[in-house]
């Protein structure tokens, strides 16, 4: 009986023995094949049926409509033809104010800004000048990021030299677009631009069709809150000329600064908003205009 309960040992001990060798073997070759096998950088997990992210898909093995999906994730390009900029105006029953905030970025005024909005789930269109998207790239990227449009408003705003002739404006308008595009990347693209003091006026009438032909397309506005005629305006004196300025008017494409010194711009911000919606407006950046067309 002994001898039969050794044996029995000497076996369950060869089996174990055996068994440890074997799961070595297995793990090692699991190993050995994830450190061969190649991840492409440009790959990315996508989900199966059942929502598990276990699928490595590169993009280059791809349907096209799924590598269509792809790149209009990543594309940041918008055009709007002048066109449809001329409609802004037209009435078709909805009451859409546009904000927009021209001259910065700054700290300590745009960011206030961005808090405003954020909070209001609100989306506007900036218009920065490139010397200042340079200085804060931080903040340009910030503005971006949260949705909001950003157009091209000259590289340096001094009217001297933008308005010296029609090339040197759009040379100020793509010295602007290389700098954004450095900052936020090169797929993006918004092509509407704003005229330093407006295109308005027959002697800016050659200055106007070189924008178009060279791409751009431009907004001026109906409504404004008087911050740009004066260094700092007190809020209720912003509040009232918006109120006044925006009467009778179903489209609001809304002047605003968001430049250093318009820190009551941000403080009378929050009124403003509630002041439209009050009076039953909704909120759009400039690139929704062609969704109510």
């Amino acid at each position: 009986m002994k001898k039969v309960k050794k044996i029995i040992w000497l076996i369950g001990l060869i089996y174990v023995f055996c068994a440890m060798v074997n799961g070595d073997a297995v793990i090692s070759s699991i190993t050995t094949e994830a450190e061969t096998t190649p991840i492409e950088d440009s790959a990315s997990y996508l989900p199966d049926k059942e929502g598990k992210e276990n699928k490595i898909t590169d993009p280059n093995n791809m349907g096209d409509s799924k590598k269509e999906h792809l790149d209009s994730e990543i594309s940041s390009g918008h055009i709007i033809s002048q066109e449809t900029l001329n409609k802004i105006y037209e009435q078709n029953g909805e009451k859409v104010a546009y904000l927009t905030f021209d001259d910065g970025p700054a700290p300590g005024v745009t960011p206030e800004i961005l808090d405003i909005l954020n909070r209001e789930e609100i989306k506007a269109t900036f218009f920065p000048i490139g010397e200042n998207v340079k200085k804060y790239s931080d903040i340009t990227k910030r503005i971006y990021e949260e949705g909001h449009d950003i157009g091209n408003h000259t590289y340096c705003h001094i009217y001297k030299e933008i308005y010296s002739s029609p090339e040197s404006l759009i040379n100020s308008l793509k010295k602007s677009d290389e700098i954004l595009q450095a900052v936020l990347g090169e797929r993006y693209h918004f092509n509407v631009m704003r005229f330093p003091g407006g295109s308005f006026g027959d002697k800016l009438a050659p200055f106007r069709k070189a924008v178009n032909e060279a791409g751009y397309s431009y907004i001026d506005w109906n409504c404004i809150t008087g911050d740009g005629e004066v260094i700092s305006a007190p809020t209720d004196r912003l509040i009232e000329t918006l109120k006044k300025t925006s009467q009778g008017k179903e489209k609001l494409v809304i002047l605003m600064h968001d430049s250093a010194t318009k820190a009551t711009t941000a403080e009378a911000l929050p009124d403003i908003i509630q002041y439209l919606k009050d009076e039953g407006y909704s909120f759009k950046p400039l690139s929704q205009i062609e969704e109510g067309y």
